[in-house]
């Protein structure tokens, strides 16, 4: 049976904690008939992971494991999977598009640290993402906005969201609100984070942050002409999209030092361009 939410997530960790918490809320919010959870393995993935993934549907939540000889097996039939390095993130590209090729709807991305809170995670992303906006729409004149002025920080700081440009971290957000043009679809939804926020290390090298609370509205949606970074932690896509979200392959020398941990920054600049 098709259905219509995929959740795709990778690991190198024994994932039950993160399974059982998806299960759990899943569950809660009646969604299991609704979801498929792909967990996309590694070289250093644990053995185990592929008993774990055959058991979660015995208990409703249809769950498929990619260990490497099925990634191989299916993925090498396209040149772009040929080109994706093990122990890189960059490998949930194969879950992205096991989802798309099974009918997927409206596909969450998350990692293997991202707990859902007591809200309705598929409800939420499922009823927003591919559907109209006919509401107001945030523009900033800097082309920017820093959604992470909508969090409660502990210590109170600035905080910007990992991938937010350098050049424009002494402002703050002084946007409009616009009417909506006919036709406006929301194609990517991005939820914020509790707990560890996804910043950037410059950052974490001013001192330890922890998100606290959220004190922004229910829903808000930026004008095209202005960008936030997204990212590949509580964030989905709609299905016409899903082949640009593309998690750039990382690791690369540049200049002596290896590059890491924006793969997925770079992969949604191309999908919201």
């Amino acid at each position: 049976m098709s259905r219509p939410c995929h959740i795709v997530l990778t690991t190198i960790h024994y994932p039950d904690t993160i399974l059982t918490a998806l299960y759990d809320n899943i569950r809660k919010f009646n969604h299991l008939d609704e979801v498929k959870v792909w967990v996309v393995g590694d070289l250093d993935t644990p053995a185990g992971t592929t008993g774990l993934a055959k058991r979660m549907p015995e208990k409703g939540l249809e769950t498929a494991y990619l260990d490497d000889p099925a990634q191989e097996g299916w993925g090498n039939r396209f040149e772009f999977c040929k080109r994706l390095a093990y122990r890189n993130d960059a490998r949930r590209n194969l879950g992205y598009l096991k989802a798309l090729e099974e009918g997927c709807e409206t596909l969450v991305s998350i990692d293997d640290d991202n707990f859902p809170s007591d809200d309705d995670l598929v409800g939420l992303h499922m009823a927003a993402t591919g559907k109209p906006w006919t509401r107001e729409l945030i523009r900033e004149e800097r082309n920017f906005h820093n959604i992470c002025e909508y969090l409660e920080f502990l210590p109170n700081r600035p905080v910007f969201p990992r991938g937010y440009p350098f050049r424009l971290r002494a402002t703050v957000n002084t946007h409009e609100k616009v009417s909506a043009p006919d036709g406006a679809v929301i194609g990517v939804m991005i939820g914020l984070w509790l707990g560890a926020p996804d910043v950037d290390a410059t950052t974490w090298l001013q001192g330890e942050i922890e998100g606290v609370g959220y004190g922004g509205p229910d829903i808000l949606v930026l004008h095209p002409d202005t960008w936030s970074p997204l990212n590949t932690q509580n964030t989905s896509v709609a299905r016409r999209l899903i082949p640009g979200f593309l998690n750039v392959p990382m690791g690369w020398d540049v200049a002596g030092i290896r590059i890491q941990r924006y793969g997925d920054i770079w992969g949604a600049i191309f999908c919201s361009r």
